[in-house]
């Protein structure tokens, strides 16, 4: 009740009256702070929303510490101190909060903006270290890529590097990014035979085409057989009824390379042996094949 009270008296003062509300808090917060009670700290947020309105964070920075288990509190106050440029402080409490935190969900948003701390600061170094974690929880290539060229390639990355993939491939049927990720991550390594067998209702008809022509180069028979027997991604039957153009715009492309690999008639005959096998079971690729040929 005190709190709804004292921000409508700051909503309805004067710009020179909020500064003199502001002077007050920090006042008051300060004359009580040591026993840190409850009411204490509910006065330190209040008056980190007031100060941020009044735009005086800059000057009153110092008063404001980080409380436990007030999560949106402390992620605020980290990000304006990282939109003032006050890196190292923001990374301290940032770590700060990690080590307290008794459920690791709650390290992901500190973790973020250390990653974002870090990427400013150009610290390669601890760059690499927190995306080493997040590539754990959130697939991204070009983090995965970066971690890769700093790492050394022995058993820990090794295991690191499984449980990046693994991690990618749970998520991957509901995030297009982790698909993308997973294929993007076997193509690095050149494993041609890992990445037809992703070739299944996690991998969407877009991402295919970034890779048939090389596929089928390297191993025509097995990507053919993946592909036209492949379930489909719950995505693309999502975009068939909701952007069936840039569906086909895919299917085209990948019905064009496999013509051009084996002709029509090999094309035709194929597709047919999976349209009796399958019946109305065959994917939008067969379908969309069946109607060119």
């Amino acid at each position: 009740m005190w709190k709804r009270l004292i921000v409508q008296i700051f909503n309805m003062s004067s710009p020179a009256r909020r500064s003199e509300i502001v002077i007050m808090l920090i006042s008051v917060y300060q004359s009580g702070k040591a026993e840190n009670t409850n009411d204490s700290k509910e006065l330190l947020q209040l008056l980190l929303r007031i100060v941020i309105a009044n735009q005086q964070f800059v000057d009153y920075k110092d008063i404001f510490q980080p409380i436990r288990h007030a999560f949106t509190y402390n992620l605020e106050l980290i990000d304006r101190l990282i939109e003032i440029g006050d890196f190292r402080t923001a990374e301290s409490y940032c770590n700060e909060q990690i080590q307290m935190n008794t459920n690791g969900e709650y390290d992901w948003s500190y973790i973020s903006r250390l990653k974002h701390i870090y990427t400013q600061t150009k610290d390669q170094q601890k760059l690499i270290l927190i995306l080493s974690k997040i590539l754990l929880k959130t697939p991204d290539f070009e983090d995965y890529k970066l971690v890769v060229s700093h790492l050394p390639h022995d058993a820990e990355f090794k295991k690191w590097r499984n449980m990046v993939l693994a991690n990618a491939r749970q998520l991957a049927i509901f995030d297009k990014k982790s698909a993308d990720f997973s294929l993007a991550l076997r193509h690095s390594e050149g494993d041609v035979k890992g990445m037809i067998a992703y070739l299944d209702d996690k991998i969407d008809y877009e991402c295919i085409t970034l890779y048939a022509k090389e596929l089928l180069d390297q191993s025509p028979e097995l990507f053919i057989k993946k592909l036209l027997e492949k379930p489909d991604a719950y995505r693309d039957i999502v975009l068939r009824e909701d952007d069936n153009a840039k569906l086909n715009h895919s299917l085209e492309k990948l019905y064009s390379l496999t013509i051009s690999k084996f002709g029509t008639e090999t094309m035709l005959l194929m597709v047919k042996q999976i349209e009796i096998r399958y019946r109305s079971w065959v994917n939008l690729f067969v379908k969309y094949a069946i109607e060119k040929l």
